[in-house]
């Protein structure tokens, strides 16, 4: 009689672990994380020079079109600069119009990193890419 009653006890356990348990993600959960918002620059964070950039979402999924705009330590804004990006997984693309296409990363803090933005990019030189090439979503 004792080994009905445990076996009862732990399948009554086990149901009730499940019913707790938070949900775990599903492993072929694959949706890509949405861009839109505004990100600055680190550089505009840390020193306030640098580049501001407003992320709207497309119709297309995975594609945003963007606007740039450098701001500089006397306040001062320099003209915005269109652009959009378009993602595939972590890899990321920032495509100037009428400019340069610069290749990205989307790293696991949900910063995008342009390596070589000073490429396609205005007042960023190679020295500053380290800081005016890395963005952060700033909060909503």
């Amino acid at each position: 009689m004792r080994r009905p009653l445990s076996l009862l006890a732990a399948l009554a356990c086990a149901a009730a672990g499940l019913v707790i348990a938070p949900p775990v993600a599903q492993a072929g959960d694959t949706s890509a994380p949405d861009l839109a918002g505004r990100w600055n620059s680190a550089s505009l964070r840390m020193d306030n020079v640098g580049y501001t950039m407003k992320v709207t979402a497309t119709g297309t999924p995975e594609l945003y079109d963007a606007r740039l705009r450098m701001i500089f330590q006397d306040g001062r804004r320099a003209r915005p600069i269109d652009a959009t990006i378009r993602m595939n997984g972590s890899r990321v693309i920032l495509r100037v119009v009428g400019g340069d296409a610069m290749r990205g990363t989307l790293g696991m803090d949900g910063s995008l990193y342009f390596p070589t933005c000073y490429r396609g990019l205005k007042y960023v030189t190679r020295s500053s890419a380290d800081s005016m090439c890395l963005f952060q979503e700033f909060p909503r």
